[in-house]
């Protein structure tokens, strides 16, 4: 990796910002560590292992800090690739821009192979972390936290705290919230965060962390509060999400909607949360059973001149509603085929709340069943599919539910069967 100050992509009459530039092998674990030797912020997901110029950026890429500095797709300054047809090409907003505007959302197997990325180097920055954790017998106080988050969840995004939110599973696992802000003072951070941890604080010995702290840079926020609770891997998953708008949040009525939906969810999956198979009850890990990625660009400003091809819902939610049901490597098809169904129904659930909303397509329920909507919308599918029939007309990358994929392809014969 390489910190370019002052860079200029090429083509370009002169310098955008200062930049990172990473080969595609790069994890996020390397990137971070990098950007606290250089004194620099990089955008990121939040696991270690994910590599940040393939699949994640492809899909759009979001994490802790996209609140207040975009997604990853508002990060990249310029990605080389290799197309379909062998050619090697640069892409950024001043050349090539059908190419940065496919890769940055239009989907992973779908444009290119990526070699190398150039993505924004912020300043390294103080953060407030609102870091709570609790294990009620109760299952009462998971409907509370889930309360609390629902109603304060729009003033929270305002006021810049991005992170993950776990409402366990009815007491079966700890529920709690990991957040960060880059907006406000100490003071600001515990004034903001004082109708939920003062309910915490109400419930006694269950609790297990309930504090307001400040990390001097993301680096050493994130190995302090998210590595420890770092996701679980080797696992089957299957996934169901949808994105929360702003707007359904910002209303009573909305707020039961989402409140009902929530517990609803909860009820469905904490049958399957007392497995050897799950994670540690006592971790907020990103496996957990059920999520709320404050993870959206609630703060960050979109003018791109030249935008990037993920969902317009990211732009209008605060939420990322995320659940999935993990099954081992040598279950049955009647397992797998049941978790399938389980992700398929959690993500109906999302949508009956949010129905002109959208989902991300890298997290997303397999057997979605509006793919061009919830994870483009129709313009930017439209014109992505017209790109990838002039730069890959016989379909050498492709992937399920891709733009331009074909079902019939034999490959995709070993997927589970489509739930009802």
């Amino acid at each position: 990796m390489t910190l370019n100050k002052g860079f200029t992509p090429d083509g370009c009459p002169g310098p955008v910002a200062d930049g990172v530039t990473m080969g595609a092998g790069q994890g996020f674990d390397g990137v971070y560590s990098f950007a606290e030797a250089n004194n620099i912020t990089i955008v990121g997901g939040s696991s270690r292992t994910v590599g940040a110029t393939g699949g994640w950026i492809s899909g759009g890429g979001h994490g802790a800090l996209s609140n207040t500095l975009g997604m990853g797709v508002d990060n990249v300054l310029q990605i080389k690739a290799v197309l379909p047809n062998g050619t090697y090409v640069t892409a950024n907003r001043c050349q090539n821009q059908d190419f940065f505007f496919a890769l940055r959302g239009g989907g992973g197997s779908t444009f290119g192979v990526n070699m190398e990325m150039t993505t924004t180097a912020h300043p390294q920055t103080t953060l407030q972390v609102a870091y709570i954790r609790l294990l009620s017998a109760d299952a009462t106080s998971v409907n509370k936290f889930i309360s609390i988050c629902v109603e304060n969840a729009n003033n929270w995004a305002s006021d810049g705290w991005g992170g993950y939110i776990a409402p366990g599973a009815m007491s079966v696992l700890a529920s709690g919230m990991i957040f960060f802000t880059p907006k406000l003072s100490h003071s600001e951070a515990v004034a903001s965060m004082k109708p939920m941890t003062d309910y915490v604080a109400s419930l006694g010995n269950v609790v297990l962390n309930n504090e307001v702290d400040t990390s001097p840079s993301f680096y050493q926020a994130y190995n302090t509060y998210i590595l420890p609770n770092e996701e679980k891997v080797g696992l089957g998953a299957a996934i169901g999400s949808r994105l929360i708008p702003k707007e359904v949040l910002a209303t009573t009525s909305g707020q039961q909607s989402v409140i009902t939906a929530m517990e609803q969810v909860v009820n469905m999956l904490a049958p399957l949360t007392a497995t050897s198979e799950q994670p540690d009850l006592r971790a907020l890990s990103y496996g957990a059973p059920f999520q709320l990625l404050v993870t959206a660009p609630s703060s960050y400003p979109n003018n791109d001149t030249v935008p990037a091809s993920i969902t317009p819902a990211w732009r209008d939610a605060t939420w990322h509603a995320f659940a999935q049901v993990t099954f081992a490597n040598d279950a049955s098809v009647a397992t797998i085929n049941g978790a399938f169904q389980t992700a398929h129904n959690v993500a109906k659930v999302l949508e009956g709340v949010a129905p002109n909303s959208g989902a991300y397509q890298n997290e997303a329920d397999t057997f979605e069943r509006n793919p061009t909507e919830a994870f483009w919308g129709a313009a930017n599918y439209n014109r992505l599919l017209t790109l990838k029939q002039q730069m890959d007309p016989n379909n050498v990358l492709t992937c399920w539910d891709c733009i331009g994929w074909n079902s019939a392809d034999a490959r995709y014969g070993c997927y589970p069967a489509a739930p009802s």
